[in-house]
């Protein structure tokens, strides 16, 4: 049983076309939304891990010449190594978070992306300690751990920096 138009009209009301046609209309511009904040989003992250990475450099760099400085040079050998290694756990682990980018990024589009496949980051230190433990003589513990250590201080340095608003000059 149809309803004929004025037991419909007299039923759900007059503006029943214009509420569907405003909802879509927000559903849309919050879908634009969406997809502008999230490239947004992923040019701050973008800008972060660039500078995450160079902070890193640089302060593993400084760290091995405060220790060529105090210590010897087996000891700036096993600060180098350990700093190697605190870098490679650190592109490891913006990988692991790039590889969840995708796979959010298929399911936000409703398409299947596989996400690439990546080593964990727990194998860097992992690898550290085995090389420390296979060359006692040339490696030593203290000073290849406090290279390893320096992505950390880099990562707490990221606080002084502002990505948002470089963020947003580049997207201008």
């Amino acid at each position: 049983d149809f309803l004929d138009a004025a037991e419909a009209e007299r039923r759900f009301g007059p503006n029943r076309y214009a509420a569907t046609s405003e909802d879509a209309w927000k559903i849309e511009t919050k879908k634009k939304q969406t997809a502008e904040e999230r490239r947004r989003s992923m040019e701050v992250y973008r800008l972060q891990k660039q500078q995450w990475l160079s902070d890193d450099v640089l302060i593993s760099l400084l760290g091995a010449a405060v220790v060529w400085g105090v210590s010897s040079a087996s000891a700036t050998f096993s600060f180098a190594v350990g700093a190697a290694a605190g870098a490679f756990y650190l592109i490891l682990k913006q990988r692991e978070v790039d590889a969840w980018n995708v796979a959010a990024a298929a399911a936000g589009e409703e398409q299947e992306a596989p996400a690439p496949r990546t080593p964990p980051a727990l194998v860097a230190p992992v690898l550290l300690i085995l090389a420390v433990a296979k060359n006692p003589d040339a490696l030593a513990v203290i000073p290849a751990l406090s290279g390893f250590f320096m992505q950390k201080i880099a990562a707490v340095a990221q606080i002084a920096y502002d990505f948002e608003s470089k963020a947003e000059r580049k997207m201008s």
